[in-house]
């Protein structure tokens, strides 16, 4: 029974930390890859500060809490960078002031032109959509 046990928490942590790694892509892997160039035709790799980075934006699994506390406005406050968590999910009310296709070409992406994602600017008030990214 003990080992039976070990066996099933063992089994229930390397699932978890698995199902928390995002799935490949199109043959893009979740860390991304650089642009490739004649040294290296598959893309050249990336510094373990954009792999992570790239990690984020390519996760694939929805937060287990939502916090309706957070608001955009706090969200947008300079003095507030590093205060919420990537793992934090929030609910939060704005405006949608832009809509564009991505880059081709992102490193998130492994540097393809044919995968990009869609870029969307949120605003605090429908004024502020001529302050958005166009």
């Amino acid at each position: 029974m003990k080992r039976t046990l070990i066996l099933f928490l063992l089994l229930l942590f390397v699932g978890s930390v698995y199902a928390q790694r995002p799935a490949n892509f199109k043959g893009c892997k979740p860390e991304g890859n650089g642009k490739p160039n004649q040294a290296h035709p598959n893309g050249t790799k990336l510094s373990p500060d954009k792999e992570a980075l790239n990690l984020l934006k390519n996760r694939d699994t929805e937060p287990t809490s939502i916090d309706d506390s957070v608001t955009l406005e706090a969200i947008m406050k300079p003095a507030n960078d590093g205060t919420f968590q990537p793992s934090q999910g929030v609910g939060i009310i704005g405006y949608v002031a832009n809509v564009k296709a991505g880059e081709p070409q992102e490193t998130c992406n492994c540097a393809r032109t044919d995968i990009a994602d869609i870029h969307i600017d949120f605003v605090l008030q429908p004024a502020d959509a001529a302050t958005s990214s166009k």
